[in-house]
């Protein structure tokens, strides 16, 4: 799943700089699409992260996910995952 990931950002750099370059907007669908591509695959990576841990209390799991996300984003991700998967629990 992390190759795929790395594959798609190459490809959303390679269509962001063409179109960067030539001052041209075609590609931008195509970019979008693959943008969100990646999006749902940092997702699923994020709530396959949070499904291994479900053995532990919900404020364990948490505390233990936010602490352990590396960057902003990734910790913005895993707050709303967390919080979508306790909702859903209900």
């Amino acid at each position: 799943m992390k190759m795929f990931r790395v594959i798609l950002a190459l490809v959303i750099i390679v269509l962001s700089g063409y179109s960067l370059i030539t001052e041209t907007l075609e590609l931008m669908q195509y970019y979008v699409f693959f943008l969100g591509a990646l999006m749902l695959m940092t997702g699923l990576a994020e709530l396959k992260k949070i499904i291994v841990h479900a053995d532990t209390t919900v404020i364990d799991n948490f505390r233990h996910n936010v602490r352990n996300a590396k960057g902003m984003w990734s910790r913005a991700t895993t707050i709303i995952l967390q919080l979508v998967r306790d909702l859903g629990q209900d």
